[in-house]
Order: C-alpha cells, then structure tokens, then sequence
C-alpha cells in the first residue's frame, strides 16, 4: 500500500476531487472502454487521449503509471502465442506475418483485448494514486459495494505488503548466509523458501484474525462520516464521463 500511496500527498486538479466522485468516474470510463466492438481503433484512441489528459493533470510520472501496467505483459505475451496458433479459416482471412499466416479476426481480438487491458489498468492506477488505497476503499464502501468485498479487498492489500516484506527479509537472510552455487540447489532453496513464507502467513493470519475477533471485529470496517460531497467533484467526474460516452458512441 505504501508503493500506491506515493504519490497520494500530491497536489493537483485529481488529488482535489472527492473519492467517490472519482471511483464513479472510473467505473464509467471502464465501462466505456470495455463495451467497445473489436476493431474500433479510433474510439480506442479517443479514450486513450481521454485518459492521457486525465494522467498529466494528475502530475504523477507517467512512467511510474505505465510500470504500473507490467502484469499485462503475460496476458499480452499469451495473445500473440493465441493469434500464432490460430490458423485462418480462409485465404480472405489471411493476415501475413513473416513466414505464417494468422488469423485477421484474431489479430484484431487480441489487439482489441490488450489495448482495452492496458486502458483499465491505467485508468485505475491513475485514480488509487490520486486517492489513496484507504480513501479508495472506503469510497467503494459508500458507494454500496458489499462490505464484506471491500474487507476482502482491504486485507488482500495490506498483508500483500506484509508478506512482500517478510519475502525481502527472507531473501536478505539468504544473501547474508551466502547463496548456494548451481541452478538447481538455488530452485530448491528457493522452493523451501516459498513453502516457510507460506507457513508463515498463513500462522500470522490466523493470530491477527483471533486477535481481531477478540476485539469485537465482526467483518465491516469502520470508517469517519465523509464529508458532503462538492459540486465541484461531482461536475467533473460527470464532465469527465460525458467525454468518454461521447467518444466510445459517437465517434465512427
């Protein structure tokens, strides 16, 4: 949570808007982007100028956004392999690539797919950091998304960080005691690692949840009245979301 929250104190015209405001604005532009035909490639990158503006007002680096989007590469990686598989049904459909030929229909799918990924992830990484994980959370909450989803979502974040620290640990008292030579003994140390590091989450989870229940948690997270929202927020989120409707259904 610390690594989403780096850029959270900044202040620009995002950081200002209300949470809620912003979460709803999210919801929308996903919607927008993944309701999109295949092949629409200039809706695709009248959403992608959309949410280019929205990421230079937010001021975060927009390298540290883009690195933000580097778990899409398996599924971009396992969509090229898709399209290379695919035979075409016919000469028609035929699209060269080198010594093959693939799937047109295909092609564009994938395309269409990872372009609509790489959008939403961003859009999401641009409104966390804009907000924080905590307000972000708790928008979700007074939106009415199911409490228990929005506990779910909470725990997986903070104890994803817990555990990524005890990883680095772990790690660190590797290097001290010297790592082993060979691939195949570092596989296996490593193998033992993965499998203590389980062991040891899953103990601690069990002594934070018994310490919670004994003090009275009963699975809904309390959080402070937010203030009323502004119609400053509400305006822009709204304009916001008129722009990207706009985009996706009018433009040919």
């Amino acid at each position: 949570m610390d690594l989403l929250d780096r850029y959270a104190a900044l202040d620009s015209p995002l950081h200002r808007l209300d949470a809620r405001a912003k979460t709803v604005a999210l919801l929308g532009y996903v919607l927008c982007v993944v309701l999109l035909p295949a092949g629409a490639w200039t809706r695709l990158a009248a959403l992608t100028a959309v949410l280019l503006v929205a990421m230079v007002l937010s001021r975060v680096p927009l390298l540290w956004l883009l690195s933000r989007a580097l778990p899409l590469l398996p599924l971009i990686a396992f969509t090229a392999i898709a399209v290379l598989l695919t035979r075409p049904q016919n000469l028609a459909d035929a699209l060269p690539l080198g010594a093959l030929s693939v799937s047109r229909q295909t092609a564009v799918w994938a395309t269409t797919a990872s372009w609509k990924s790489l959008l939403s992830v961003l859009a999401a990484a641009t409104t966390v950091c804009t907000t924080g994980v905590a307000d972000f959370l708790a928008a979700l909450g007074r939106l009415r998304v199911p409490a228990l989803l929005v506990t779910i979502m909470t725990f997986a974040l903070r104890y994803t960080v817990v555990v990524g620290d005890e990883a680095r640990r772990m790690v660190t008292a590797r290097d001290v005691r010297g790592t082993p030579p060979g691939l195949v003994r570092r596989m296996r140390l490593s193998g033992s690692m993965a499998g203590t590091l389980f062991v040891r989450s899953y103990e601690r989870s069990e002594r934070v949840g018994g310490a919670m229940v004994a003090r009275g948690f009963d699975g809904t997270l309390r959080t402070l009245a937010p203030p009323p929202l502004t119609w400053t927020s509400a305006a822009a989120a709204a304009s916001f979301l008129a722009v990207a409707a706009a985009a996706s259904l009018l433009l040919p």
